[in-house]
């Protein structure tokens, strides 16, 4: 984190190398099990490469695709702990992540919308 404040400080926060290193430090914190920070992050890197590179680069669709395999951990999280309409709106968001990077309906994206159906009307 120390290194990010660094970087943020004297790159910028939209800098590709102050980008890598919150796409990093959003791996470790996900392997520590903090899947909001992570997601937090992962959302921050995402913002940054869309600005830098368009949204159709592929390093971008890279990150799409990550951002859409936390968003359903946190999903999961979530539905565990009875939070049902956070649940099905995160599923919703990790669909729409996938789709551009696979196209709709992929089993990916059909998976999240369906689950995110059926935790809305239960």
């Amino acid at each position: 984190e120390a290194i990010l404040r660094v970087q943020e400080a004297t790159l910028g926060a939209e800098h590709p190398s102050t980008l890598r290193t919150k796409g990093n430090l959003a791996n470790v914190l996900k392997e520590q099990g903090d899947l909001k920070g992570a997601l937090e992050l992962e959302e921050a890197v995402l913002r940054g490469q869309e600005m830098q590179l368009g949204a159709d680069h592929p390093s971008v669709l890279m990150t799409k695709g990550n951002l859409g395999i936390t968003l359903q951990e946190v999903a999961k999280e979530a539905e565990s702990n009875g939070e049902r309409a956070e649940a099905a709106a995160l599923y919703l968001r990790a669909a729409e992540m996938w789709e551009p990077q696979y196209g709709k309906g992929n089993q990916y994206s059909a998976g999240a919308r369906a689950q995110a159906q059926k935790l809305s009307q239960a």
